[in-house]
């Protein structure tokens, strides 16, 4: 389903209002499509409550580690400066949606198309979903054209 923009205003405007507590039976589908809202919206918060606790946590140190960059080097641009690299490509897209599944049973892929008004800028990234508790969490992004979002941060500051 491709996302209208009033969707994503609307659950931008809501984002302080999602509970702190994830829903339990929510669908990879809808997983999804909350990944895609906080992409065109640029507010991934509503997906943290979605997060594996090793993915939380990388992100976590990765957000200390570009804050004590910060704070040593006033004036400088950041590592995470442009934010977590959700995505194979930084650039914003105009449409996201998720296509498809792929995959095992017990580590599901949900497919994320993005869409550029270049269409051979065109691409997918895979969301990878883990069972924490019965529950579908997401545990990184396996970026389209090569890495992944762990890989990626562990990157970052590798220096």
């Amino acid at each position: 389903m491709r996302i209208p923009f009033v969707a994503v205003a609307l659950v931008a405007s809501l984002a302080g209002a999602i509970p702190a507590k994830a829903d339990p039976s929510i669908t990879a589908s809808q997983l999804g499509d909350i990944f895609c809202i906080g992409r065109l919206s640029t507010e991934m918060a509503p997906l943290e409550t979605l997060l594996t606790a090793d993915l939380a946590k990388r992100i976590a140190d990765a957000e200390a580690k570009n804050a004590a960059f910060v704070k040593a080097r006033p004036g400088e641009k950041a590592p995470l400066a442009d934010g977590i690299p959700w995505q194979g490509n930084a650039a914003y897209a105009r449409e996201c949606e998720m296509v498809g599944m792929s995959g095992t049973a017990d580590v599901p892929l949900a497919v994320i198309a993005y869409v550029y008004d270049d269409p051979s800028q065109n691409f997918s990234d895979r969301l990878e979903l883990n069972f924490v508790g019965g529950k579908l969490r997401l545990d990184n992004v396996d970026y389209g054209k090569g890495g992944d979002l762990k890989s990626a941060l562990a990157a970052t500051f590798k220096n």
